[in-house]
């Protein structure tokens, strides 16, 4: 039985002990293994390079731990464009955001209108919670309503500092006015199936929509 199995079935009992207590392995095991990955890649590091001093090691390992971390000044005044949660019952939703405060996610944070539920976390910090949440999230048998790329882009356009959407993959990302009217440009060239193609492709994965703006900045 995994930890979210364990979530969810402390929800359905209302047990907030043994919610906390899988919240936490989740997380211990995320973290796990995420430092796992990280000591490998600088293991294989060490051994292309022997040259390498204790110095640069620790200023790597430095780093890597702050590397998902988004500068809050980059971020500032950007609107948020979050994924909803929408339950088949209102109850559901409600235990599912007794949930999301077991969390340890804020009240200011969560959006509920009648079944749906929308999460605001911005930060390379709370992916791990942000995938938990989602996972939480279907095995509660919702329906997962993915933000209108197409309408972040346009309102991204349309602003200062542009809009934080998240994508399919539960990461967020920066859309930039500059990039949104690049992106504009080519998308509403395209015919109904190709724009379709591309929205998908922007919706997916930092690394995909990367090469959509890549592709679109070429083109304009």
């Amino acid at each position: 039985m995994s930890n979210i199995d364990h979530m969810l079935a402390s929800i359905i009992g209302k047990d907030k002990e043994a919610f906390s207590s899988a919240f936490a392995d989740e997380m211990r095991e995320r973290l796990a293994t995420s430092i796992i990955d990280k000591n490998l890649n600088i293991s294989q590091d060490l051994l292309a390079d022997e040259e390498i001093d204790s110095e640069e090691v620790e200023a790597e390992v430095e780093l890597e731990r702050n590397e998902s971390v988004e500068p809050l000044e980059e971020l500032r005044g950007a609107k948020f464009f979050p994924s909803g949660y929408t339950f088949k019952t209102t109850k559901d939703a409600k235990e599912f955001a007794v949930a999301l405060k077991h969390m340890g996610v804020k009240k200011n944070n969560i959006s509920i209108k009648g079944k749906t539920i929308s999460v605001n976390l911005v930060g390379g910090r709370h992916h791990d919670t942000l995938v938990m949440i989602k996972n939480l999230a279907k095995d509660m048998k919702a329906s997962i309503n993915e933000g209108n790329v197409i309408g972040a882009i346009r309102e991204a356009h349309m602003s200062e500092n542009g809009v934080i959407y998240t994508l399919k993959d539960a990461e967020n990302i920066h859309i930039l006015p500059e990039d949104a009217e690049s992106i504009i440009q080519i998308h509403d060239k395209l015919n109904g199936d190709n724009q379709t193609v591309l929205r998908d492709m922007l919706s997916e994965t930092e690394e995909s929509y990367y090469k959509v703006l890549n592709f679109c900045n070429k083109k304009t």
